[in-house]
Formats: structure tokens, sequence, C-alpha cells
């Protein structure tokens, strides 16, 4: 038995150190590649694609995460990345400075800060015009807002105090450039910035008589109220609203050196005291890609968007998105990008306003 065992091992021993044909040799190690890394193979056919969005609690980002959790869902090609910075502005500056991020990069954009770094002019100290439009996520109309049932025009606002969006929101700026270089009553008003939870709390505690406010819709509505103004109104009824005129966008343009896209909102959208229609500014929300990225990706992205719309919505339950505004933007059809123009015209989206 010992000796049989000893063979045995001998035998084994021998056995190892024989060397193998080539093609043996070969083919083992093909196998055990192939078993490693079988994995790894199908995700580096995905591409790495990141997207910036504003900083977490903002809806930019709220809306961002819900498109890559969809993305990275159902996509066979492209994983989506969310990156933070601080907003529209500063992703327009990424692009513009870093030109090695624009074609592995998406980004959230505002129309009118965009047609701003085309020119160079605003905070822009170079032009960038390679931002191509996605889609629309977030359509916002704002106005101005009162406890004050007498404020309703222009000369109301006289001695008042009055709070807008931040200067580096297009609406922030808008109100600022009535104020001071339309209406002529920067002298005579006070006027200061902060966000939309801000404004609604000065409203709500009398620190402010006037501050701007929003109703979220697509272009052309239906409109619901926007959140903080909702809660202002839950907690503190009895608001009025202000709105603007044609006369007050072509004048706020001539200075801006921009389009500035406006809507008529339907009575009551705001709260119970609107009783007429009322014209406000609209801040346009969108994804975005340079007009460098490879067509396919962003016919990937506007695909999955398209085709799970709905799971989408049920995400991020704020959203009012529907197919037929995915490409609603007030621009021409060339801002788009071409992959997604490409797949709006395989299923019809319309493109632009009409």
């Amino acid at each position: 038995m010992m000796l049989q065992r000893n063979l045995t091992m001998r035998n084994f021993r021998v056995a190892s150190r024989t060397r193998l044909p080539a093609a043996g040799v070969a083919g083992i190690v093909l196998a055990l590649l192939v078993a490693g890394i079988a994995e790894p193979a199908h995700s580096q056919q995905r591409r790495q694609i990141g997207l910036y969005a504003a900083r977490p609690g903002t809806g930019s980002y709220g809306f961002s995460l819900a498109l890559a959790n969809l993305v990275n869902k159902y996509s066979k090609s492209v994983t989506l990345h969310l990156r933070s910075a601080s907003g529209a502005s500063e992703h327009l500056r990424i692009m513009t400075q870093q030109p090695a991020e624009r074609a592995s990069n998406l980004f959230t954009a505002e129309l009118v800060t965009v047609l701003w770094a085309q020119k160079g002019i605003e905070f822009f100290k170079e032009p960038y015009a390679g931002t191509r439009a996605i889609s629309l996520f977030s359509n916002a109309t704002l106005v101005l807002a009162t406890y004050d049932r007498n404020i309703k025009s222009k000369n109301d606002l006289i001695g008042k105090r009055i709070m807008a969006y931040p200067r580096f929101f297009s609406a922030g700026r808008f109100v600022e450039v009535l104020v001071n270089d339309v209406w002529k009553i920067g002298n005579r008003v006070t006027l200061s910035h902060a966000f939309p939870t801000a404004i609604a709390r000065a409203l709500g505690d009398g620190t402010i008589d006037v501050g701007q406010v929003d109703a979220d819709g697509m272009p052309g509505g239906p409109w619901h109220v926007g959140e903080e103004l909702n809660q202002l109104q839950i907690l503190k009824p009895g608001l009025y609203f202000m709105g603007f005129t044609l006369e007050d966008f072509k004048a706020a343009a001539k200075v801006l050196q921009v389009d500035l896209p406006s809507d008529v909102v339907t009575p009551g959208s705001y709260g119970p005291n609107q009783k007429d229609p009322l014209r406000g500014i609209v801040s346009a929300l969108f994804w975005a890609a340079d007009a460098s990225m490879d067509p396919d990706v962003v016919y990937e992205i506007a695909r999955i968007l398209y085709e799970h719309l709905q799971e989408f919505n049920q995400a991020y339950p704020s959203s009012v998105l529907n197919r037929e505004r995915m490409g609603a933007l007030n621009t021409t059809a060339d801002f788009f990008h071409p992959g997604a123009a490409t797949f709006y015209k395989k299923v019809g989206v319309p493109i632009g306003l009409k």
C-alpha cells in the first residue's frame, strides 16, 4: 500500500514537471482570461458619462438623479454619473474653461444663461457656443407676489422692499434690470436678492413687501403653484400677484442683449386671488451636451427618457414633463444636439415652440 502511494506521488511529480504543448498552454491561459474578465468586459462596453447637476437638495439635482437612475437601469451602452457644481452658470464656465470635459459630460442648463454664454456677456468673460439641448425638464414662470392688494403696477412699487431671485438667475437679473434700467425706480425702492425659500419666509414674516414667486408647468400650461409659494399660502393665505407687460420684456431684452422668454399664466394658477392672466418671465431648465458629444450617447439618453417617461415622473413627483414637450424650448431646431434631434424626428416629438 505504501509502495503504491509512493509510486503515485512520484508519477504526479513527474507529470507536473512535464511540459505541455504550446497549444495547450495557450488554451488554458485563454480560458482563464475569459473567465476572469467576462463581467468587466460587459461593463467596459458602457460609455461612462458625467452629468453636472446643481448641489443635492436642489430641483436640478433631483431631476438629474432620476434621469441617471433611469439610464443606468435600462441602457446597455451608457452609464451616467452625477457630478455636483454650484449651478447652470458654473456648468457653462466648466465647459468654457475645461475643453477636455466636453466630450464626456452632460450638464443642466438654463436658456437665458446659455444665450449669455454664447455672447460672452453678463457672467461670462469669453463666449461658449457649444451648448446643445437634449430635453427640457423644468419650466417655471415667475411674477411678483405681495400681501398688499394695492400693488398692481410699477408705480405702486415705489417705497417698497422688493426681493428677487439671485442675480445669477436670469429671472432675478430681469427684475433688477426692470427696477434700475427700465422703470428707473432703483433709488426709490429697496431691492434685494435671495433663493425661493428665503423669499417665501420674508414675505410671510413681513420683512419685505414684494417677492418673486413661481408657478411650474410646461410651456402653455397647465401650471401648478411652486413648492415654496404653496407652503406660504397654506400658512398665510391672502397673497396678490403682479405680472409684467410685453413692453417690459422688450425693454429689458435690449439691456440684457438677448431675447427673454415669457408666458401668460391662466387665472388661479398662482393662488385664489389671481383673477386675471399674468405674464411672467420663464426659467427653462434642460439637460444639455456639448456639440462634440457622441450623437449615439445623446440619442440613447433621449430614447430612455422618452420610453420610460412615466417612471421618471413617478420617481420625481413634481415633474410634469410629457413626451410632446421634451423639445419645447423657445429656440431654433439647430439648438438641439444632433443625437436628440434625430431621435425626436424619428418618434415625432416637436422641437421648439410654435
